[in-house]
């Protein structure tokens, strides 16, 4: 952190475009090379790339309007070029039929990922705030967040819960992303969050410990 703060410090925007021209360089050599360890260092480059953008949305860097269509409409762009590409996996979460995966060794595809969401995120930034701003909805927000590392450990356990339900249960599986995928994702969002539940209901008391202080 004091390095990538200073760097954003001294040279914000050209310390963004840096490391994101390092991304796709790496990924250059990585596919066009065949020099395959080198998608290792992209898991380090394309994090520290998503983090120098955090900088930028706090200090409200891509807060002007143009500045968000711009990251939306970039990051847009990005991912139809990745997703046409042959050498990238379409899923951005790893998967069991692809020999590649975007999240490890990290890949061009999740930095921009990170750039479409955070424009996305910034376009939707007013009427979200103003929503928030709502007392029921201000406390759901601070009841989730005060157990959210619970939920980001356990909800790979409730999906595969969920996958272990449905399939016992005779729902065909879809691989591809039909019409009738698509018309399974509703359950696919409310049995895995059913079955969260009761798993944070036994695990968050460790995150929502208070903690013990010096006398």
């Amino acid at each position: 952190v004091p390095v990538t703060a200073a760097a954003h410090r001294r040279a914000a925007l050209p310390t963004v475009a840096l490391l994101g021209g390092g991304v796709v360089v790496v990924d250059l050599l990585r596919f066009g090379a065949g020099l395959e360890v080198l998608g290792f260092l992209n898991s380090a480059l394309v994090w520290v790339f998503v983090h120098q953008l955090g900088y930028l949305w706090h200090d409200r860097m891509v807060g002007s309007w143009p500045r968000r269509w711009a990251l939306a409409t970039a990051g847009l762009i990005g991912l139809i070029v990745v997703a046409a590409l042959p050498v990238y996996p379409r899923s951005m979460v790893a998967t069991t039929d692809d020999e590649l995966s975007h999240m490890y060794p990290t890949t061009a595809g999740i930095a921009t990922l990170a750039v479409f969401q955070l424009g996305v995120v910034m376009l939707l930034e007013p009427a979200l705030s103003a929503w928030a701003r709502r007392r029921r909805v201000w406390k759901a927000v601070v009841a989730v967040n005060a157990v959210i590392m619970t939920v980001f450990l356990w909800h790979m356990a409730a999906l595969v819960l969920a996958f272990a339900l449905l399939q016992s249960a005779g729902l065909p599986i879809y691989a591809e992303p039909t019409a009738a995928w698509w018309a399974q994702r509703p359950i696919w969002l409310l049995v895995p969050g059913i079955l969260l539940v009761p798993l944070v209901a036994v695990f968050a008391r460790a995150e929502i410990r208070s903690p013990v202080t010096s006398p």
